[in-house]
């Protein structure tokens, strides 16, 4: 029995690759597997190559993985693309004439066998011309001996509305698939290890940000559709007017931040999501956050830059611009959850920091988290607590005694007390100009320096529950590799092989990036060899911690930066070439 399948359906866009992909993993994850997924897809509606890569494993994992043991081809581009991800002895399911099997090998030796099936005219036998792709599912699934009536079960789930006929032929198909593989390929069968059952979610990264965000008491959204951030506005559009929340879908990028404003500046945990190229539309008005002190939460959810550059594909380059895009300096929190488990807290915490240090709050993504799903377990809703910091009642706003009450007053920890406008105790003026304690514009210079250093200085004790994570298999390693975002599973793997190899590594993955947590991270760095893993040309997470510790004459970045994500073994290999600089 194996205890690990990497699965991989390839085609067309517009050929239901995606839904092949998402049943197949959807039936994984029933049956009790952690499951990890990633879609490759173009930035058009139909054609174009897409695919769909699955990872099942008995026990938790992080990462698609980096080889095929079962590939169904769907189009002529699939195999050919694919020949390098090839693991030994896989299987690939191919359209063909007649059904018959072959082995073969790749030019580095990979040897692997190839079994063609006449998918369209079995479908068409059946009287389902579209169901070519439920019976290379079944043939998928009776390779791993699953259970045929999971699938069967999630066919009367997807087909219901369509009535009983569409789902019987489907049924048969995948009946019809796993009797092509008993009569041509029981050879290649080999069973998963069925796992011990357990309460897991299967869950995208949108999906989990937007859930923390509607359980931290986010009520309101108001967005503009972009890949690959549209999937948090759609989920909060279907489950926010649940608990009495709105979602609005504004006419362009800045109206999504400004109506975002408005909405908390009257005291409602708000929120905006987009992409690189609407964070950059988006910073006139995070200035005006700022300035203003008005909490906010704003998604980035990275993908390919700049301009509209590659819309559907794997970036990390927008860290230098979640961290200083604006005119002028203001304060601001940046998180970066590690994975999709985090991405669900790390959204729930930020809307408490927004509100206790009163400044956007920037929850980064990128499209290797926002759009693929992963096995998690199940969400506890104890670690998320609601903190709504110096937000003050009107009674409690009665006790200053004032008749106007003064917003951006200087206080000690440099956070103001926050009414909310339309309080008869608290009649307050707010202005986007610099303004002294009243909210007052003014223009003298002691007064701008003073409202600089509160505002700018307030944020110096801001961090998260979990602001960086950190592995070590060793008493003391050499090396550390350091990540962020979706990189994590890929770093972990690596760094549990380069360890097995005889070399001691460790894996820090950091969630907080502004402030960065400099006291907490410099002792994890002394006197270690630096290796940061990111997916943009100028190393911008390197280039931050040597901002921030004393590490320049020992680190390096690994960086990759063409719409794909990092392999384990890219990672290896690239960490091996770098070994003749080691301390």
């Amino acid at each position: 029995m194996r205890n690990s399948i990497e699965w991989m359906v390839g085609g067309q866009q517009g050929e239901g690759v995606d839904s092949t992909g998402e049943l197949f993993a959807k039936t994984l994850v029933r049956y009790g597997y952690s499951v990890s997924t990633y879609k490759q897809f173009m930035s058009r509606i139909k054609g174009g190559h897409t695919n769909y890569k699955i990872k099942a494993t008995k026990d938790r994992n992080y990462y698609s993985g980096d080889g095929i043991d079962i590939l169904l081809c769907l189009d002529k581009e699939t195999l050919p693309n694919s020949l390098d991800s090839l693991n030994e002895g896989a299987l690939v399911i191919q359209e063909g004439k007649e059904a018959q099997v072959e082995g073969s090998q790749t030019s580095e030796g990979t040897v692997y066998t190839v079994f063609t099936v006449p998918l369209k005219q079995i479908a068409k036998d059946l009287g389902n011309p579209m169901s070519k792709n439920m019976i290379a599912l079944g043939v998928s699934a009776a390779l791993l001996e699953l259970p045929i009536d999971i699938l069967h079960g999630f066919i009367e789930e997807i087909f219901a509305k369509k009535g009983e006929e569409v789902i019987t032929s489907n049924k048969q198909a995948v009946l019809k698939g796993y009797e092509l593989t008993n009569a041509h390929v029981t050879n290649q069968v080999n069973a998963l290890e069925v796992p011990k059952e357990s309460k897991r979610l299967f869950i995208s990264g949108n999906e989990a940000t937007a859930f923390g965000s509607l359980m931290a008491g986010c009520r309101y959204l108001s967005a503009y559709p972009i890949t690959p951030a549209s999937e948090i506005m759609e989920w909060l559009a279907d489950e926010l007017p649940k608990v009495g929340g709105t979602v609005m879908q504004v006419e362009d990028e800045i109206a999504g931040l400004c109506f975002a404003i408005g909405a908390s500046y009257s005291g409602t945990r708000a929120m905006t999501s987009t992409s690189g190229p609407g964070l950059s539309l988006k910073t006139e008005a995070l200035g005006m956050a700022g300035m203003s002190e008005v909490p906010i939460v704003i998604v980035n959810s990275q993908r390919g830059g700049p301009s509209t550059g590659l819309p559907t594909k794997h970036e990390q380059s927008d860290l230098n611009q979640m961290i200083y895009g604006t005119h002028g300096e203001i304060p601001r929190i940046v998180l970066y959850p590690a994975t999709i488990e985090d991405a669900f807290y790390v959204a729930a915490e930020a809307f408490n920091l927004a509100d206790i240090y009163q400044c956007p709050v920037v929850v980064g993504l990128d499209l290797g988290l926002s759009m693929n799903k992963m096995t998690i377990p199940s969400f506890d809703p104890n670690r998320v607590a609601i903190d709504r910091g110096k937000l003050l009642t009107n009674e409690e706003a009665k006790n200053f005694n004032e008749t106007h009450f003064k917003r951006y007053r200087f206080t000690e920890d440099g956070i103001s007390p926050r009414p909310i406008p339309g309080m008869p105790n608290a009649v307050h003026t707010t202005s986007s100009n610099e303004h002294d304690e009243s909210g007052y514009i003014s223009e003298d210079p002691e007064n701008r320096t003073n409202m600089m250093k509160k505002r700018l200085e307030k944020i110096k004790g801001a961090i998260i529950q979990e602001p960086f994570k950190f592995q070590t298999t060793a008493d003391s390693s050499d090396m550390v590799l350091v990540g962020m975002g979706s990189t994590y599973g890929m770093i972990q793997e690596a760094a549990e092989q380069l360890n097995k190899e005889g070399m001691k590594v460790s894996h820090l993955h950091i969630q907080q990036l502004y402030p960065l947590p400099i006291d907490k991270l410099e002792p994890l760095l002394q006197g270690k060899q630096i290796v940061t893993v990111e997916n943009n040309y100028n190393g911008q997470l390197l280039q931050l911690l040597k901002q921030n510790t004393p590490i320049h004459d020992r680190a390096k970045a690994i960086t990759q930066y063409d719409g794909n994500p990092f392999t384990v073994k890219s990672i290896v290999k690239q960490v091996k070439e770098l070994i003749s600089w080691q301390l």
